[in-house]
């Protein structure tokens, strides 16, 4: 029971930080202006889901070198803290509402496709990078 209020631990931790990251990336991201908040979730998904693609190859690599409390660390909780898929759904509801069909479909395409495209990326990057 201890060993799992240890990964809980962890797992918020990470989440910790990623929710910080992610909060400190979109203020960044929005002194751009963009024309909306939206685009910082967007470019965050896909951020996020290069580097979950990264982390989850290392963490089922043999030779990496790394506890399961890391890989819950950086997995779980950064990478869940850090992406946004659920301000990604609300944000389209908002576009939705507001008569922005267009938008708001491209917003979706993008986000999905852009995220499952970088997950790929950052997977393959580890892969032939650091298996080879």
């Amino acid at each position: 029971m201890k060993e799992y209020f240890v990964q809980i631990a962890f797992v918020g931790l990470g989440g910790f930080v990623g929710s910080a990251a992610r909060f400190a990336l979109s203020e960044i991201i929005k002194q751009f202006d963009f024309s909306g908040q939206h685009y910082a979730t967007l470019i965050i998904n896909i951020v996020g889901s290069f580097i979950l693609g990264i982390l989850s190859e290392l963490v089922i690599m043999k030779d990496a070198a790394i506890s399961s409390e890391l890989a819950l660390f950086l997995t779980v909780g950064l990478c869940g803290g850090f992406t946004t898929f659920s301000t990604f759904s609300l944000e389209n509801i908002n576009l939705l509402r507001q008569g922005l069909l267009l938008e708001a479909g491209v917003y979706i395409t993008l986000s999905v496709i852009g995220a499952l495209v970088f997950f790929a990326v950052g997977l393959l990057l580890v892969k032939y990078t650091l298996a080879g």
